[in-house]
């Protein structure tokens, strides 16, 4: 009996929050980020996502705000990564001035912002080879960065971007290479090589930094 009334109420609070307008959508939002509760936080997103249509450039500034609020990496993996995430579709439609929010994340104080910027170009984003340039570019930025889970999301980047053809994957090898001569994170560059086997991955094991 609980359980059928838990399905009637969750059913009923879906339907009110498909009638709310987008500044509604987005108090709702922002309430439930302000919580720094987890499964809110994805309740949250979820609730982000049946408004996506109606957000735009314009409301990019609110979009930003929004990630002053995100409290651990699978709140920003639930917004940024995938082929249905928020920054997936953002980048689809507007691409121009989404890349201009992920410049603006890229050099943020805020490491949740800072690792948005990079894992947005993961699995089919990735794949797809169309931000091989910006994505080696950010990984580039952010190779110093000191928070471990910024770290892993460029490694991450990278790996996949090895995914986006032959030509992505040597430009990728070469910047993993680069980054062990110059003694970057190892966190960086064991996970950027996930993929390699063999002689390829041996290769680059083999490097040390230059400057030791």
């Amino acid at each position: 009996m609980y359980e059928e009334e838990g399905r009637a109420a969750f059913k009923d609070a879906i339907a009110r929050v498909a009638t709310l307008s987008s500044p509604e959508r987005f108090a709702l939002v922002t309430l439930l980020l302000k919580s720094h509760i987890e499964e809110q936080g994805h309740i949250a997103m979820a609730v982000l996502r049946m408004g996506l249509d109606e957000i735009g450039p314009k409301h990019f500034d609110q979009v930003d705000d929004l990630l002053d609020d995100f409290t651990s990496w699978s709140i920003v993996d639930d917004f940024a990564t995938g082929k249905g995430s928020i920054t997936a579709v953002l980048l689809g439609r507007y691409p121009k001035e989404a890349l201009s929010l992920h410049e603006r994340w890229l050099t943020s104080p805020n490491q949740w912002k800072r690792r948005t910027s990079v894992v947005s170009f993961t699995r089919k984003t990735a794949s797809d080879g169309e931000y091989v340039d910006q994505t080696l570019r950010f990984c580039e930025a952010l190779k110093h960065d000191s928070e471990d889970l910024v770290q892993k999301g460029v490694g991450w980047a990278l790996k996949d971007t090895m995914r986006a053809g032959a030509a992505a994957k040597r430009r990728v090898i070469a910047l993993v290479k680069r980054m062990r001569r110059e003694g970057i994170p190892s966190t960086i560059t064991l996970y950027a090589i996930r993929d390699l086997k063999g002689a390829e991955r041996e290769a680059i094991l083999k490097i040390k930094p230059t400057n030791k």
